[in-house]
């Protein structure tokens, strides 16, 4: 009976201890593993979908990497963090957004974020198309410029936790657990992940090479002194390229228009589109206010390169996709894909 007991106990010992251990796996990041390691670098560890957990400003907060798995153990690759829009989720945005696929194509590594949740005030549009404004919700946002003006008043106590910080921390992550290339990050988001990129580009710019948006993600004149607030790095201007669909409409609702023109009327001087987004992006990269246009089949292009002071390669162009409404377009939603025109464009790019 004392042998029955005891074996009982140790059985019970040790399936707490393999449940420690399958916890801790859970919700710790492996071990750092060394990018210029050859022959003890196992690239099973990391290969295909990975989730991972770690604590930033003391919350636990969650990230999917996805590197293809048909890449060799050493093989360094550009990095793509993909910002999913307001409510939505980092696996959301693995199945919809269409990077995973892209990386299996062009052998890159792509991260999906999640963002907190908090209690905010917003507009939202009913079934029957009825907008209804100042409506307390719940979901996931991530930290643009104007969150603090979209918190819930009914609870003063929430607490705004600084998603630059959580991008550092998995720039980071990245550097030290997967062979990736360091001159190569680059940054895109939908709709409210859209705003945080937009954000990025003005405080991150000494770690990613390029920026590109779907859904609007303006910056304001009072959003350009905030550069580089989180390094002490000087800002360089990154290229930057924003997509919006012509009747997308929580653009054109904001701007009072039934459509976005699709012609170069769209970048004339009393243009909603030009004054609230594309000038600012101007100021902040020192551009001239002149642009190359072009139209290739359901997108419009307005290019913007000459620099002010006559150097740098940045550059900031607006695409306007033919009705097209607020979406992130992955080919399936709309005949064109946004991973098919961003990844392209950042690849032409390295710090």
């Amino acid at each position: 009976m004392k042998i029955a007991l005891v074996s009982l106990l140790l059985l019970m010992g040790l399936g707490v201890a393999v449940s420690l251990v399958v916890l801790q796996m859970q919700h710790t990041p492996r071990p750092s593993v060394s990018s210029n390691s050859q022959g003890d670098f196992d690239a099973t560890e990391i290969d295909g979908k990975k989730t991972y957990h770690i604590e930033s400003d003391g919350v636990e907060r969650e990230f999917i990497v996805y590197r293809p798995e048909n890449l060799k153990a050493d093989v360094e690759t550009p990095v793509v963090f993909m910002y999913h829009g307001t409510s939505g989720t980092g696996e959301k945005f693995y199945h919809i957004s269409g990077w995973k696929e892209k990386a299996d194509q062009e052998g890159i590594t792509v991260v999906f974020p999640t963002a907190l949740k908090y209690r905010l005030i917003d507009d939202r549009e009913l079934p029957s198309g009825e907008i209804k404004t100042d409506v307390p919700v719940y979901f996931t946002k991530w930290t643009h410029f104007k969150i603090d003006g979209m918190l819930d008043p009914a609870y003063p106590d929430q607490v705004v936790h600084d998603d630059v910080d959580f991008t550092q921390q998995m720039v980071d992550f990245m550097k030290e657990n997967y062979p990736v290339d360091e001159a190569r990050f680059y940054a895109t988001g939908f709709s409210n992940g859209a705003q945080f990129t937009s954000r990025l580009a003005v405080e991150m710019s000494d770690t990613f090479a390029a920026f590109a948006v779907g859904g609007s993600g303006n910056i304001s004149y009072e959003d350009i002194a905030h550069v580089n607030d989180h390094t002490d790095a000087p800002f360089v201007a990154r290229p930057m390229m924003t997509g919006i669909g012509s009747v997308d409409d929580r653009v054109t609702r904001s701007l009072g228009v039934s459509e976005l023109a699709t012609d170069e009327s769209l970048m004339d001087e009393d243009s909603g589109i030009k004054k609230a987004v594309v000038n600012p992006f101007l100021e902040l990269a020192d551009l001239e206010d002149s642009y190359t246009y072009e139209i290739n089949g359901k997108v419009s292009s307005y290019t913007f390169s000459e620099p002010v002071s006559g150097q740098g390669d940045a550059e900031y162009t607006m695409l306007i996709l033919d009705g097209m409404g607020h979406q992130y377009a992955n080919s399936k939603n709309y005949p064109v894909a946004y991973v098919n025109i961003f990844w392209p464009f950042f690849e032409q790019y390295s710090l």
